[in-house]
């Protein structure tokens, strides 16, 4: 699966981004620390001030502590406006300050060996500023710098000493192939750190890169179902990607409306308004997450809620019920503690097969679902306000919840709403089918408030399209004329 271009190029600017963050606070670091370093040589030097000779060179050391303490502090703040501006590093620019860093350590040998004897200045402090610079080098994020370090505190170390063989050899008290030894091991160690280094950045990296990816799933999927999506759903989706392709899933489609919310909407404050739908979304819409569902559109006053895609959980339909249940017993709760004013909720539910998938434009797309299921939906939900229930679902619903007339003390038949569809040509037409359903009202005894609309489905055989789109509405209407007790 390939990312689009856009998404490519937001990602590499990002870890650009990060790059220069980790590059700042290297040298943020780098600063401070150097700027310890001359603070406690500068309290020495002071101590020592009365002995002539103690320190010799020390001066010219404190010049490039203060110089180096100095150039790491410029090369933070320019890397900080060059966030701010959002202007990229010059690739040169890491090797051009690592070339600069490494030459400060080998400096400092030279002032010593000058001032005193090459043997003082190769055993000084001097070259641990190497292995300072190497160690921070890993923060830049990039293999090549860091080798490159490693490599520039090799040869500057080893420069040194072969320059300065003759005067190390004559002072040397000890055994000459030790001495030996111990300075190429010196020079070989330099370089493993600039390779330990690479490693680790590589490392950081990878996990950065990691990270970023993860989050740009994560904003990949919130902009593709919705902000509204729960964070288990989202971690889910995580580990099993889906939405980037179309496919025809069994989903339960949940349709909320709130009644007589026009004339509220319309007679109510602006800010009344949208506090009422906050207070009651934020509830609503928790109970559909907590059931593994998702609010896949609002409309104004309602919303519409998909279970089984793009996760399925097996038992949707049933998890569809449960928080329809909850929903309108969260708006009952909000109304009795004058959260929200008294509301009235309609509730439908209908299941069948659907097709899902990303769609819209190249700038702009949305996760969505299509197909009959959802339209039938919508119809049910328009008979709550005929049959004055509160939620109505359709036989698939009902069958495949297995409540097989558990906890209802009434049902009510609902002749057939008519649903036709046009014709189609060859094979596809003796398969295409016209579908009536008949709907059953029912209610839980525990539940007062709630009446259960079953819809049970019956197929024939359709082969015209006599019917047309006003035939759907006139449908729906006759069949609540057409109620009677089961």
């Amino acid at each position: 699966m390939h990312a689009p271009a856009h998404d490519l190029a937001e990602f590499e600017k990002e870890l650009a981004r990060q790059t220069l963050i980790s590059e700042r606070s290297r040298c943020s670091l780098l600063a401070g620390a150097l700027g310890l370093l001359l603070g406690v040589m500068i309290v020495y030097s002071v101590a020592l001030a009365g002995t002539p000779g103690a320190l010799p060179g020390m001066t010219g050391v404190m010049i490039v502590v203060a110089f180096a303490a100095l150039f790491e502090f410029g090369t933070s703040q320019l890397l900080t406006h060059l966030l701010r501006t959002g202007r990229p590093c010059q690739p040169f620019a890491p090797y051009l300050s690592t070339f600069i860093e490494m030459a400060l350590p080998t400096c400092d040998m030279l002032i010593l060996a000058h001032a005193d004897t090459p043997h003082s200045a190769i055993n000084s402090a001097a070259p641990y500023g190497y292995v300072l610079y190497i160690i921070l080098s890993a923060l830049r994020l990039e293999v090549r710098p860091c080798l490159f370090a490693g490599a520039l505190a090799a040869v500057g170390y080893g420069a040194l000493m072969l320059a300065y063989w003759p005067h190390l050899e004559g002072a040397w008290t000890g055994s000459l192939s030790l001495l030996r030894l111990t300075l190429l091991l010196r020079v070989i160690l330099l370089f493993l750190g600039g390779l330990a280094a690479a490693f680790v950045s590589m490392r950081i990296k990878t996990t950065l890169l990691e990270t970023l990816r993860e989050t740009q799933e994560r904003t990949r999927i919130v902009d593709l179902f919705g902000q509204h999506v729960s964070p288990a759903v989202v971690n889910q989706l995580l580990t099993q990607p889906v939405g980037e392709t179309s496919a025809q899933r069994d989903v339960c489609i949940l349709v909320l409306d709130i009644r007589n919310f026009t004339t509220f909407s319309e007679d109510g404050d602006a800010d009344e308004v949208v506090a009422y739908l906050n207070c009651l979304w934020s509830s609503t819409v928790e109970a559909v997450n907590d059931h593994g569902g998702i609010v896949n559109k609002f409309l104004g006053d309602g919303f519409l809620a998909v279970f089984g895609a793009p996760l399925s959980q097996e038992n949707d339909r049933r998890n569809a019920i449960a928080a329809a249940r909850r929903i309108v017993s969260e708006v009952e709760r909000l109304a009795a503690e004058g959260q929200i004013l008294p509301t009235r909720v309609g509730i439908a539910l209908h299941a069948g097969r659907a097709v899902v998938g990303n769609i819209g434009s190249r700038d702009r797309k949305e996760y969505t679902v299509i197909g009959d299921v959802v339209n039938v939906a919508f119809r049910i939900e328009a008979l709550n306000k005929e049959l004055d229930s509160t939620i109505l679902l359709s036989e698939p619903v009902h069958t495949a919840a297995a409540l097989d007339g558990t906890g209802l003390d009434r049902a009510e038949k609902i002749a057939p709403i008519s649903h036709p569809r046009p014709p189609r040509t060859g094979a596809a037409l003796q398969a295409d089918l016209a579908t009536t359903r008949h709907v059953r009202v029912a209610r839980f005894t525990a539940w007062q408030a709630a009446r259960i609309c079953s819809i049970a489905r019956a197929v024939s055989h359709h082969g015209s399209d006599a019917h047309t789109g006003s035939a759907l509405a006139q449908g729906t209407r006759s069949s609540v004329r057409g109620v009677k007790q089961v």
